[in-house]
């Protein structure tokens, strides 16, 4: 494994089973702080790192794009396309409950993609959503898979944990792969997601990571998130005002805990703010469990109220532009 990518895979391993003690393969005092600042927010403490120095010559592309399969990434994606970007679209599964789910919305992306040349072919409201925009800007499109073992998956018939599907410092260990495949890096984070959320979604985070990156490949490196100054709900209405629909938003996949025929369980945080958004756009959303029933509804209620803030911070300040 490239040594930058195991470096930043052991800070966000480190997290997830509480250790102070890392074995990495980078000596960067850089990296030292910053996997410190994003465990110690979670954990009250910081870490330590032990070095193996080894080297590691980048391959350049345009733009890394982390792609997971949610409504965020999704727009992010159309995005790039729009903004005329050569865009490699990176999909990690790391080991989440939901990987197989979020590689399925992945897949239809890649096999429209691959196919954009035949006009005999549908490929679903998702995968023709994405060839319209390939064709009306001209897009050039790559994509990958990578699989780490950040964690052990979940044995089956173990209690589900919030541990199971939080893992500290992940965007450090998705930047650290983007950076394999273009020195321009986005992963999805919105204003409401660095407000209220875990700090390597926070501007912060994306700042020092550059300057990591930077400085480990002697080269210009960019993690960013074309997002960060805007809410979940204005990515949405610029996704759809830029001739995005509905009907693909519903074929992505966000939820931690999915049941069979990959449908959304709707008891999970991920299934309630995806619920919050389409109830924001008056469309009814699929879920085996109506969130509303679910038994854990009034306290993400009560956990999601500063983003809705955001949001209303958000249109105000649209409007005022005005």
């Amino acid at each position: 494994m490239n040594p930058i990518v195991q470096a930043c895979l052991e800070v966000s391993r480190a997290g997830y089973e509480e250790s102070s003690l890392i074995q990495s393969p980078l000596r960067n005092k850089r990296l030292l702080h910053l996997g410190s600042w994003l465990l110690s927010k979670q954990y009250g403490k910081p870490i330590v790192l032990k070095f193996s120095p080894q080297g590691y010559k980048q391959q350049p592309k345009k733009l890394a794009l982390l792609f997971g399969g949610g409504i965020d990434s999704y727009c992010m994606l159309h995005k790039a396309l729009r903004d005329g970007y050569e865009t490699a679209v990176v999909f990690v599964d790391y080991g989440q409950l939901c990987s197989h789910a979020e590689w399925c919305v992945f897949r239809k992306v890649c096999v429209a993609y691959d196919n954009r040349d035949r006009t005999d072919t549908v490929f679903g409201v998702l995968g023709d959503d994405v060839l319209n925009s390939v064709r009306t800007h001209s897009a050039k499109l790559s994509h990958y898979r990578e699989e780490i073992e950040l964690v052990r998956k979940s044995e089956e018939g173990k209690d589900f944990a919030f541990k199971d599907y939080v893992f500290p410092a992940r965007n450090l260990v998705l930047a650290a792969i983007g950076t394999l495949y273009a020195p321009r890096v986005w992963i999805a984070s919105t204003r409401t997601d660095a407000e209220v959320g875990a700090p390597d979604n926070t501007p912060r985070f994306f700042q020092e990571a550059s300057t990591l990156f930077s400085e480990l490949y002697g080269t210009d490196i960019k993690v960013t998130s074309p997002f960060l100054s805007i809410s979940k709900g204005t990515v949405v209405q610029d996704y759809l005002s830029n001739g995005g629909t509905v009907e693909s938003l519903k074929e992505t996949f966000s939820c931690y805990t999915p049941v069979p025929f990959l449908r959304h369980c709707g008891t999970c945080l991920a299934c309630f703010k995806r619920y919050e958004l389409f109830s924001s756009l008056n469309v009814e959303a699929d879920f085996a469990v109506h969130p509303k029933d679910g038994a854990y509804y009034e306290e993400f209620k009560a956990k999601t109220a500063p983003q809705k803030q955001i949001a209303l911070s958000d249109e105000f300040e649209k409007g005022s532009d005005k």
